[in-house]
This record gives C-alpha cells, structure tokens and sequence, in this order.
C-alpha cells in the first residue's frame, strides 16, 4: 500500500512540475511562483528569454521524480535515495537557479554596468 501511496504522489509531483515547465517555456508574462521574489512584471527586461530559462528549470527540476519513478518498482532504495536527494538538494537548488535567473533579466541588475535593452 505504501509503495502504491508514494507512486501516486511521484507521478502527480512530475507531471506537474513537467507541465509548469512545459507552460512556462511559451509563457509572455514573468511566471511568479515565489512570494518573497515577487515583484511587478515591469521588472523584467526581456521576457521571452526569462520565461524560456524559468521553463528549463522546471522541466530539470521534475528529471529526479521521473528517475525516481521508473525506479521505484524494481529499485525501491535508490528510488527513495533519489527522491530525498531531489528534496534535499533540488528544491534549494531550483530557488537558487530562479533568482540567479531573475537577476539576470531584471532591471534593477542591469541599471549599472551593463547593456539596457528597451
């Protein structure tokens, strides 16, 4: 039952996280999903290219849970190794990537130094 339990809720966390990228890659407006990085979409410079990098983010992002759950039938250790490895290291690793990429394509960064695209 347990194994039934933690496939379900793989599978729904992969295929949600595939499909936020997969909407994010096409996306025209900034997609602001963290509260404390939330600012006005006037912020971003260059939305396309933004929305593109926030897209692959999250497609890479859910790549552990799709491994995790090809895994988890025949392998249920490593599945569950991979699966807390991905929530250990892939969450702060997702909030780190997504302000490194709002930084790049946002304003205030771009003030001093650098090229402003209108």
């Amino acid at each position: 039952m347990g194994i039934i339990i933690s496939y379900i809720f793989i599978s729904v966390s992969a295929v949600i996280l595939t499909i936020l990228g997969i909407l994010a890659l096409n996306m025209r407006l900034p997609i602001e999903f963290i509260a404390f990085f939330s600012k006005s979409n006037y912020s971003i410079m260059e939305v396309k290219p933004f929305s593109k990098e926030h897209g692959i983010v999250w497609i890479l992002s859910s790549m552990p849970l799709w491994i995790s759950l090809f895994l988890i039938e025949n392998y249920l250790n490593v599945a569950f190794i991979t699966l807390l490895l991905t929530i250990n290291i892939g969450i702060p690793l997702n909030i780190l990537a997504y302000s490194k990429i709002r930084k790049k394509y946002s304003r205030e960064s771009n003030i001093f130094g650098r090229k402003i695209y209108n």
